[in-house]
């Protein structure tokens, strides 16, 4: 009976994926997809470092309309 006793708290005590490790690692994760989000947000909302401007001509040549043709 003692041997089933202390082979339970042994199995217990040592339980994987328990302890200041896996949150740690963790942590770090999350923090590095919010820093990853945050920096990726802010480079997209950034003015466009060249811009283009559109001039729309100051003298416009007027087509003269081809001579009628005259009746023969």
């Amino acid at each position: 009976m003692a041997t089933r006793n202390t082979a339970r708290i042994e199995k217990k005590a040592k339980r994987p994926g328990r302890g200041p490790l896996p949150f740690l690692l963790a942590l770090i994760v999350h923090v590095g997809l919010f820093a990853f989000l945050f920096v990726g947000v802010r480079w997209q909302k950034t003015t466009p470092i060249a811009q283009a401007e559109l001039w729309v001509p100051s003298m416009v040549v007027e087509n003269t309309p081809p001579p009628e043709p005259t009746p023969a």
